[in-house]
């Protein structure tokens, strides 16, 4: 039997949620409601995971805090004089 998640919060095509069961068991369920919609799963590592722009971290007594998330950039790149990008 599947139980609804703890949480569901969706932004568009991102959703987060916290449910008791398994990626697998839940992935399996979401892709039988439609064939033309394919859900995939990330899953957290070492208690973190990025959701949009913030950072989810899962402290010791399981309760979650947000973090500001920042994709890591390199910062050598330079753009030839000869395109057209403007600032």
């Amino acid at each position: 039997m599947i139980h609804a998640p703890r949480i569901w919060l969706r932004k568009v095509d991102d959703t987060f949620a916290i449910t008791h069961h398994s990626s697998d068991i839940i992935l399996n369920e979401l892709n039988k409601i439609n064939e033309n919609i394919s859900f995939t799963a990330e899953e957290e590592k070492e208690e973190k995971m990025a959701f949009l722009d913030c950072y989810i971290k899962r402290n010791g007594d399981n309760k979650i805090e947000p973090a500001v998330y920042k994709k890591e950039t390199q910062v050598n790149i330079q753009i030839s004089i000869r395109t057209s990008h403007y600032q």
